[in-house]
């Protein structure tokens, strides 16, 4: 199953995108009424959902096709890392679409108080998406996860 790895990195440059977005608005000279900035953020947040979603079927295919093929079990500590990983890749993709919700309805309409919340929180799912993605580095370079064994 080649679609993950192919599939997992759009969201993570739209949601890196959307955050750097966000964060430029931060900057005085920029603020919060910049119309092209909102909109880049705003478009590469609710870019990121279905390609998160894309991601996510894709990494459960994967998952399901992974335990068909491999013909010894998987180690419990690699097991452990999937599961990891998967979970990972759900609460990212509920905490970006509510993220997405909140960024559509609230659009150009927050103050700074609300703007820095809101950044805030884009930062603890950013972080959850680099623990998240080395998660999923881990499983293959460490556990050889999706990787075929060379003849």
């Amino acid at each position: 199953m080649v679609w993950h790895p192919a599939l997992v990195h759009f969201p993570i440059a739209f949601l890196a995108g959307a955050w750097l977005a966000e964060t430029a608005r931060m900057h005085p000279r920029i603020g919060l009424q910049s119309d092209s900035w909102e909109f880049l953020s705003r478009i590469m947040l609710v870019a990121a959902i279905p390609a998160l979603a894309l991601a996510m079927i894709s990494g459960s295919l994967g998952e399901e096709a992974l335990g068909q093929t491999q013909r010894q079990p998987m180690v419990q500590a690699a097991h452990d890392w999937l599961e990891r990983h998967e979970l990972m890749g759900y609460l990212n993709g509920a905490l970006a679409t509510l993220m997405a919700m909140w960024r559509t309805l609230r659009a150009k309409a927050m103050n700074m108080q609300e703007h820095r919340i809101y950044w805030g929180a884009f930062t603890v799912i950013m972080v959850l998406l680099t623990v998240g993605s080395w998660m999923g580095g881990l499983l293959v370079y460490e556990f050889g996860i999706g990787v075929k064994p060379s003849p």
